[in-house]
């Protein structure tokens, strides 16, 4: 990794290494410091110089001077650091804007990695709302793989009767129908390894809601269309929100009923997109939630009792703005209602 030094202007800038940072300091800046201090804020991709025995006149013009530290798209962010980055970010709502901020993801391995240091993470239960649940998508977004999953956060997860949410929270930037299951049961990793069927997956969902996925990013639009597919993918698959409409029992439902569905966005009463359950991760929203049950497995993971699992766009739309009325229908199944907060 390399330090980004951002002097006075009569100083200017430049790029040092870590491994050499004290030395080329003291030669650097000779002239304010004899021997500074340096502290590291990981967190915050930021450093403090703090000078010793310059002269006043000369520690009121650089003291304390905040320099950030630049990553460079490097390894060097590990899946626990660029984890912390993305969520520090989202709970602070201060997007990130330079490619130098944004962590580097180099595999899917990697990029699960940093979906479970999001979720894990003290700032996701203490800002995000702790770990709600899964969204599935991302098919054959990757070559070798299927679909893919990432985490919802709790704080975004709302009923459409109670809360909206806010466009702003999530720097939001497309909405999306989907079925979303609600789980009544746990489905652990068997000791046989032996990976559940659908019927097994069904009979541990208490509900199917109809809701509105809302995705979004921690990067602002222009850094995120410039960055490698897998970095943009380790930000959590791109979770936002989640809104749930009304409920439906699994039992009440053919499998066709939920496989075959026919989708449609209306914004402000007018019809955006339109798309079928069918493009969901699998083929369906149950088969989609069968690859995940035993994919989470597969990781050492677990779908629990009370999770939300978002099972897949069926059609997308990044037309609308806050205090748009947004309307998605799922055929003869329902309809869910939504107004963005700012």
């Amino acid at each position: 990794a390399e330090l980004l030094l951002v002097y006075p202007p009569m100083l200017g800038s430049s790029r040092i290494s870590l491994a050499t940072c004290p030395p080329l300091l003291v030669a650097g800046l000779k002239t304010f410091y004899s021997r500074p201090v340096l502290r590291i804020n990981s967190a915050r991709r930021q450093f403090t110089l703090l000078p010793r025995g310059a002269k006043q006149g000369q520690r009121n013009i650089i003291q304390h001077v905040t320099h950030r530290v630049s990553l460079r798209q490097t390894a060097m962010a590990s899946p626990e650091a660029a984890g912390e980055i993305l969520v520090t970010a989202w709970a602070e709502g201060k997007w990130l804007r330079e490619s130098s901020e944004f962590p580097n993801c180099s595999s899917v391995d990697a990029m699960y990695a940093t979906h479970l240091a999001m979720q894990t993470h003290p700032i996701a239960t203490s800002a995000l709302g702790g770990h709600a649940g899964y969204k599935t998508g991302g098919v054959n977004a990757i070559e070798g793989q299927p679909c893919l999953y990432g985490p919802l956060f709790g704080r975004f997860v709302v009923d459409h009767n109670q809360e909206s949410l806010s466009k702003a929270a999530i720097n939001a930037h497309q909405l999306e129908p989907e079925i979303i299951a609600i789980m009544g049961q746990d489905l652990p990793s068997r000791a046989d390894g032996k990976p559940y069927t659908l019927e097994e997956v069904l009979t541990a969902v208490d509900s199917f809601a109809l809701g509105i996925e809302i995705n979004g990013r921690r990067a602002t639009a222009a850094l995120a269309s410039d960055l490698p597919k897998l970095s943009v993918l380790s930000d959590a698959l791109n979770a936002g929100g989640v809104v749930l409409g009304p409920r439906l029992s699994p039992q009440s439902l053919q499998l066709d009923e939920l496989s075959q569905c026919e989708t449609e966005i209306l914004v402000n009463g007018k019809s955006v997109a339109k798309g079928s359950t069918s493009a969901c991760p699998q083929g369906g929203p149950a088969h989609a939630l069968e690859w995940l049950a035993n994919h989470l497995n597969s990781r050492g993971l677990v779908l629990q009792k009370g999770m939300v699992v978002a099972t897949g766009q069926t059609c997308a739309s990044k037309d609308y703005f806050p205090g748009d009325q947004i309307v998605c229908k799922f055929g003869k199944l329902g309809q869910v209602e939504m107004v963005f907060a700012p």
